[in-house]
């Protein structure tokens, strides 16, 4: 066994993760459906998962373009795993679920 990596040793961090972006990523679905996103405002719910240099080391790991989100692309990642099997992801990965996870 050369290389292996896994969340296990932090029970419960993927679960709440996941759930995590889930919830934010349906308050941005609400804010746009109800026009509450003004230029620099949103709900006081809103969190910042992901800082714009994590999101931008994201977008540029993956090799299909898309219109998604950061966080959207990053629980489609995450739910995948395709983030295990490629270099590029997980260095990608490293830094904001590191800062997650702490």
């Amino acid at each position: 066994l050369q290389i292996f990596a896994t969340l296990s040793p932090i029970p419960g961090f993927m679960q709440w993760l996941l759930a995590k972006l889930a919830s934010q990523i349906k308050l941005a679905e609400t804010e746009m459906q109800e026009g509450n996103l003004i230029e620099g405002a949103s709900s006081t719910f809103r969190e910042s998962i992901l800082f714009p240099e994590e999101e931008k080391m994201i977008h540029s790991a993956i090799d299909q373009i898309n219109g998604k989100q950061g966080i959207e692309l990053l629980q489609d990642i995450l739910k995948s795993s395709q983030w295990v099997k490629s270099d590029k992801l997980s260095a990608a990965l490293k830094s904001p679920l590191m800062r997650l996870c702490t």
